[in-house]
């Protein structure tokens, strides 16, 4: 099955324009809607003005093999580990996050 690429140039405008604001940015919707191709369109987007791969730190928490970042701790420690620099740095956090590591560490921010 092939799909068609919906461009989104409205979102991605916004979502550059308000990068470096130090505000957590939400990307909700129903499922399949197209969140985590946004994402990986503004992931792009940044590469293409400047930003490396490096920078820009992925995790998907469906993944079973990143099963244990689902506890706040070990994300804070795996995101801190990325890090090597004073570089501008963006985390992607991709799937449904549960109450606990919304309210624990994202609403907190990576210090």
């Amino acid at each position: 099955m092939i799909s068609k690429v919906i461009q989104r140039p409205y979102y991605i405008r916004k979502l550059m324009a308000f990068r470096n604001n130090g505000l957590i940015k939400v990307i909700m919707g129903p499922r399949r809607c197209g969140k985590s191709f946004l994402l990986k369109m503004f992931q792009n987007q940044l590469q293409q003005n400047g930003i490396s791969a490096e920078q820009l730190i992925s995790i998907d928490l469906e993944d079973l093999a990143l099963a244990h970042l689902r506890e706040p701790m070990a994300l804070h420690q795996y995101i801190l580990s990325q890090v090597s620099d004073n570089k501008p740095y963006y985390v992607f956090i991709g799937k449904q996050l549960s109450a606990n590591l919304w309210t624990s560490h994202v609403c907190q921010g990576v210090t």
